[in-house]
């Protein structure tokens, strides 16, 4: 997966704290889109995606949830479930 980004608390990207997690690359092409610095598939970003799952690890219990965002994380199928179904 290519990974644009995390954080580990935010209150404005979904109900609650929650940790955010960026993806790098998006083939849509939306009109009007916000976030267009993330559209690259950068292979430089390339990371496991149990590395992610170790980082979320380290996050306090008491989050709410966390939010995937990018890019677009359904161009990392795989992975986003995978990470979702640890979550």
């Amino acid at each position: 997966m290519l990974l644009l980004g995390k954080i580990e608390s935010s209150t404005v990207n979904g109900p609650g704290e929650r940790a955010v997690i960026w993806f790098a690359g998006c083939s849509l092409g939306c009109d009007g889109c916000w976030s267009p610095h993330s559209h690259k598939f950068d292979p430089s970003k390339r990371t496991h995606w149990t590395k992610v799952i170790e980082w979320l690890e380290t996050l306090p219990e008491t989050l709410s949830g966390i939010t995937f965002s990018g890019g677009d994380p359904m161009q990392h199928y795989w992975d986003t479930i995978r990470i979702a179904s640890w979550v």
